[in-house]
């Protein structure tokens, strides 16, 4: 005899959309925003705008903040943050399972 009971399905709700349509919000809004600088740039580029001083501000303040974000990660609290992650995973990783 066969079971012909069925189990309800699992209801899907709109969080769990949104989680399959953007597994990774992080990389996907600093792509876009690196695209839309670079399209910028681009497109200023080839209209012959680069000798007025809109241009000159705008890649001077990008290479500015660039660089201030990267000596921020390396001498701020993200490289310390990633240097505690780092040693947590290698303890848990290294970590044996005490037998029973």
């Amino acid at each position: 005899m066969t079971d012909t009971t069925q189990t309800p399905a699992a209801k899907v709700t709109l969080m769990d959309k949104l989680k399959l349509s953007f597994p990774d919000t992080q990389s996907f809004l600093a792509i876009a925003l690196i695209t839309a600088v670079v399209a910028l740039i681009f497109v200023m580029a080839l209209t012959g705008k680069t000798e007025t001083d809109t241009f000159k501000i705008m890649v001077g303040g990008l290479m500015t903040v660039g660089f201030s974000n990267v000596i921020g990660f390396y001498f701020g609290s993200s490289q310390g943050s990633k240097t505690k992650d780092d040693t947590i995973n290698a303890a848990v990783t290294n970590s044996t399972t005490p037998k029973v």
